[in-house]
């Protein structure tokens, strides 16, 4: 399915002058996109500003036992691609050379190595939220847009433990799976607006 024909995109802009990409389903917003020029450097930043109908960047996924928790993002930076992995320092220290691998209903699988440090996100009530940027290439983020996910894999690279994971808060694996599916539309299109 085309998924510019399944949501509704209007483009507008904010106080300062940036780009809001807003889309809807339903005739409700549920993921925008704030695309923003450094007046500085003049490159141009593509991140979300509300995903799934929250305000945040990434859509929250958890491991299938446990309660650790890594959300799921896309952000484009310095005419990069990135995939954004958010968690809790209490819950998962990511370090470089640890590897997140994403298995799709048909059967592949894009495996990614984390080849930068964590940065401190924010501090908030359940800890202290880190966030890793993983460069991806345009044809990883066409997988992510044509082929539904069906779960995740996180690899420790120190000493090979491995969580799995794809779930929302509600046990709903299904909905994760089309809440991927659409950000990663949603992103794509949004980027053919930068380019």
């Amino acid at each position: 399915m085309n998924e510019e024909k399944r949501f509704k995109s209007v483009l507008s802009k904010d106080k300062e002058g940036n780009t809001i990409v807003a889309f809807y389903k339903l005739k409700r917003p549920f993921n925008e996109i704030l695309i923003r020029k450094d007046e500085f450097t003049n490159r141009k930043i593509l991140a979300f500003k509300t995903s799934a109908g929250l305000a945040s960047n990434k859509i929250f996924t958890y491991a299938f036992e446990g309660s650790i928790k890594i959300d799921i993002g896309f952000m484009f930076d310095d005419n990069k691609i990135y995939l954004l992995l958010g968690t809790y320092l209490k819950d998962l220290e990511i370090k470089v050379g640890d590897t997140f691998q994403y298995l799709f209903q048909d059967g592949t699988v894009e495996s990614l190595t984390v080849t930068e440090k964590s940065y401190q996100k924010r501090r908030g009530r359940y800890g202290i939220e880190i966030e890793n940027k993983i460069e991806i290439s345009e044809g990883t983020l066409n997988k992510f847009c044509s082929t539904m996910t069906k779960k995740w894999k996180f690899t420790v690279h120190k000493n090979g433990v491995e969580i799995f994971g794809g779930r929302n808060a509600f046990e709903k694996d299904y909905e994760i799976q089309v809440e991927v599916f659409e950000l990663a539309n949603c992103f794509r299109i949004a980027l053919n607006n930068v380019n």
